[in-house]
């Protein structure tokens, strides 16, 4: 395409001519073929531009949207090719291209395909403005404003529904193309990828593989994130996730996972926030607030080279960057902050609760972290302040609670024994003894309830049901 022309070609140099993009015209001057037959073939593919983009009049636009379809033409997708080839460990070859963007990248040119499709399966008696502004996060929202907007109930067939959902969903800008080959990395579909930036595209290199293989790749991932025992456990749930093959359960998997991690680490880092902020605003807050933040990117304890008598004294490396936690790391944790000579017991207190709350950030679901945060709190001290104190409550329940589901042949006097043991280590080492130990009393008379309630459920359950038949 140059000159406001476009060439169309069997392959060059043998062509059936141009049309010039001003007039949409066609011109057989230069053309290879038969001069009739070039005509015809020139006329099918005007036709095809005015139905496809009715924004033709406009030449920029239309050269623009004309370069993307020839970056995002159509192509075969990964698993179909995949499941072409005949043994595993095959290539898929020629190699897959995948553009940057597609068509829809361009709002032009998303915004005039969304409103005809819209009026021709919906209605059409709806201005342009509000079928462009309804458009806000999920289709399922889309079509609420649209609904609050027109004061109608839309009823339409659902799989003309679908096809417009297909379309709202179908802008896919370079970001969102690196996420996807991010995921189809993660799991083994894609083995290898090169960009190529003067065609803005990337060209993806993928052998096939057996279920399993898909499956270990996936479990490699969630092992940044997961100990070894906590992956076998949750890698069952990729056979009850969407799709109809295991490499579309697998990506199905992925992808709920990964969103749930980013929303989990982010509120984790948002209660951070708010901590730091009711630390700040108690007694001397000024300094509590500068040693927060300090001590919450620089603690010893979160170090891996922090070390005590020559012992090894690093939370970071006893709970393998949070994915492991038992009471041997709680206890020990409690016991370092009254033996660590490298600084005072407060001090000490500080360092433990700057890494606990860094490396929660990492896994949120850690119970020795979230008790030895709650520790810190209590020890350092609550005050009057109801929000620290709830932080530490809630850090403490969910704590003892996590380590329930972990060690299920925990007897419940073992638990009961290990959270007295946490309170006299708590009272033991406060600075308001007196007030921490009321607080106590009710949180865990609160929680030896709510466990005493669990197993009279599930005694009911087992038992109860059984009598009835």
């Amino acid at each position: 395409m140059k000159n406001n022309r476009i060439y169309v070609n069997e392959v060059f140099p043998k062509g059936f001519g141009f049309i010039n993009l001003i007039d949409l015209t066609p011109n057989t001057n230069f053309a290879t073929f038969d001069k009739l037959y070039s005509r015809q073939v020139l006329d099918f593919v005007i036709i095809e531009i005015k139905s496809e983009f009715p924004l033709y009049n406009d030449i920029d636009k239309l050269k623009k949207w004309l370069s993307l379809k020839e970056i995002g033409s159509y192509e075969i997708g990964i698993e179909k090719r995949l499941n072409e080839l005949e043994s595993f460990g095959q290539e898929v070859s020629p190699e897959i291209v995948i553009p940057f963007a597609n068509k829809y990248a361009d709002k032009n040119i998303f915004h005039e395909e969304l409103k005809t499709l819209f009026k021709t399966i919906i209605t059409d008696k709806v201005s342009d403005e509000l079928i462009i502004e309804s458009i806000e996060g999920t289709f399922e929202n889309y079509l609420k404003n649209v609904k609050e907007k027109l004061n109608f109930e839309i009823e339409i067939d659902k799989n003309k529904l679908e096809k417009l959902k297909q379309l709202y969903y179908s802008p896919r800008k370079k970001p969102d193309t690196d996420k996807a080959i991010f995921r189809l990395s993660s799991i083994g579909i894609i083995d290898d990828y090169t960009v190529d930036y003067n065609k803005k595209c990337y060209k993806i290199r993928t052998l096939k593989k057996t279920n399993n293989e898909y499956i270990e790749h996936l479990k490699v991932f969630m092992r940044k994130y997961y100990s070894a025992n906590r992956v076998e456990s949750e890698i069952e749930n990729v056979y009850k996730a969407k799709g109809d093959t295991i490499l579309q359960k697998c990506l199905s998997f992925l992808t709920d996972f990964v969103y749930k991690e980013i929303e989990v680490k982010r509120l984790r880092s948002i209660e951070d926030m708010i901590l730091a902020c009711e630390i700040g605003m108690q007694e001397n807050g000024n300094e509590e607030l500068k040693d927060f933040i300090h001590l919450y990117f620089n603690s010893k304890y979160a170090k891996g080279n922090h070390e005590i008598d020559g012992k090894n004294y690093s939370l970071t490396i006893d709970t393998d960057n949070a994915k492991e936690y038992s009471f041997e790391i709680l206890w020990k944790y409690i016991e370092d902050t009254t033996i660590d000579p490298s600084g005072a017991q407060k001090d000490n207190t500080k360092h433990l609760r700057g890494a606990t709350l860094r490396l929660l950030r990492t896994e949120p679901q850690n119970g020795s972290l979230l008790l030895l945060k709650a520790y810190s709190l209590f020890v350092l001290g609550i005050g009057t302040n109801k929000n620290i104190e709830t932080e530490a409550k809630d850090s403490l329940t969910s704590g003892f609670k996590l380590f329930r589901e972990k060690y299920t042949t925990l007897t419940f006097e073992e638990l009961s024994q290990n959270i007295e043991r946490y309170k006299t280590e708590i009272i033991k080492n406060a600075n308001d003894s007196d007030e921490v130990e009321k607080i106590l009393d009710v949180i865990i008379e609160e929680l030896y309830l709510e466990f005493h309630n669990d197993w009279l459920n599930n005694f009911n359950q087992k038992y109860l049901l059984e009598y009835d038949r």
